[in-house]
């Protein structure tokens, strides 16, 4: 069983290495990334 509401998504690539993402995190939240953001926003002025 899956907790994935979408399917994977293969993307087209120069080399032989697939690219593939897949959205099965399962129950990771998605704003793990924002404090990683704003650091970036602080030190860059944004």
């Amino acid at each position: 069983m899956t907790d994935s509401a979408t399917s994977a998504i293969r993307f087209d690539t120069a080399t032989t290495l697939a690219l593939e993402a897949v959205f099965d995190g399962g129950l990771l939240t998605s704003d793990g990334g924002l404090p990683l953001l704003g650091e970036a926003d602080r030190e860059l002025g944004l």
